[in-house]
């Protein structure tokens, strides 16, 4: 439901949204956890792009592994880009 809401977010802004995977677990599925943040990114991606039919052009999945310090243990971060502005959201 909140990915859902979400999609609708990014469907009434006209500006791109980059989809952040982050993770610091082991998962024996995975070899680092960069892939897991990356597989993780990508998932939601595919799914917005599905079932919300947002433009593939619009999204971007990516991965950082453990590299961005947090608390959180694994996350997904989704940054709205402003290349007008040179910032994003």
């Amino acid at each position: 439901e909140f990915l859902d809401q979400i999609g609708e977010f990014i469907k009434l802004t006209d500006k791109p949204c980059v989809i952040e995977g982050n993770a610091k677990i082991s998962d024996n599925n995975y070899d680092t956890n960069w892939e897991i943040s990356i597989t993780r990114a990508q998932k939601i991606a595919q799914y917005l792009i599905e079932v919300h039919q947002l433009s593939p052009q619009k999204i971007r999945a990516i991965g950082f592994g453990s590299i961005m310090p947090e608390t959180l243990t694994q996350r997904i971060d989704f940054v709205i880009i402003d290349y007008e502005n040179g910032a994003g959201s």
